[in-house]
């Protein structure tokens, strides 16, 4: 598992203290170590996002002491190499407290979604070709639904389709306008559903959440934060 970036004080400080180290951690040792990286990492960053595509860590945009960013670096696994990527097309606008998966299973491809700048919140989502450096943007069907503007969200792929749950709709992310909804993007069609969600369960921003393995042959999806637990199964659901 890598770790980079983020901050060693509070987000809100001005200006936050930001970093820009890589740390492994070695699930089988148990233990943490700092690889020796080569070429340009990213600047020191909070609140952006990372995907792995193959050997490649991808990390897209976030918040730099200069505010907003939308700069996209590839991290080799391999060779422990950075390098900053030159992308072509339609450029997702800087952003911080977006999320980013795979457009599906063992992709080529991962989907930004949301975000914030600090004046604004997003709700566009991009797909980034990684074979032909390019983003497109997602465009739903006109007149079709759509989630609100979101940052502090949580999303995850599941076969050809990316799930969205909660976040802020403030357009700083401090969590003052928290979210409860939960929605699917079918990326074939472009097309968005919305589901129903326990009548328990609360609003909540920067959340997190992973794929529930164990539950794959139903599947469902399992959306974990610091201290409760939340499962929407599709067969319910669908």
């Amino acid at each position: 598992m890598l770790a980079f970036g983020g901050c060693t004080g509070p987000a809100s400080a001005a200006p936050p203290q930001l970093c820009a180290d890589l740390a492994l951690f070695n699930s089988a040792l148990k233990s943490w170590s700092t690889p020796r990286c080569s070429g340009a990492a990213p600047a020191p960053v909070m609140h952006h996002a990372a995907v792995l595509v193959g050997t490649a860590v991808y990390v897209f945009g976030g918040r730099t002491a200069s505010g907003a960013t939308n700069t996209l670096h590839r991290f080799n696994v391999m060779t422990n190499a950075w390098a900053p990527v030159s992308a072509t097309g339609d450029v997702p606008a800087p952003r911080y407290l977006h999320s980013m998966c795979l457009a599906a299973p063992n992709a080529k491809a991962f989907v930004i979604y949301g975000g914030c700048d600090g004046t604004k919140t997003f709700d566009d989502a991009y797909l980034f070709n990684t074979e032909t450096n390019a983003w497109s943007r997602i465009e739903p069907p006109a007149g079709s639904a759509v989630p609100q503007a979101r940052c502090g969200h949580a999303a995850e792929s599941l076969g050809n389709a990316m799930w969205v749950y909660g976040g802020d709709a403030g357009a700083t992310g401090d969590g003052s306008k928290p979210l409860s909804d939960l929605w699917k993007l079918d990326l074939a069609t472009k097309t968005w559903s919305q589901f129903a969600v326990g009548a328990d369960d609360t609003r909540r921003a920067d959340l997190l959440w992973s794929i529930a393995a164990s539950y794959a042959s139903v599947p469902a999806i399992k959306l974990a934060w610091l201290d409760s637990l939340f499962q929407h199964n599709k067969r319910t659901g669908m």
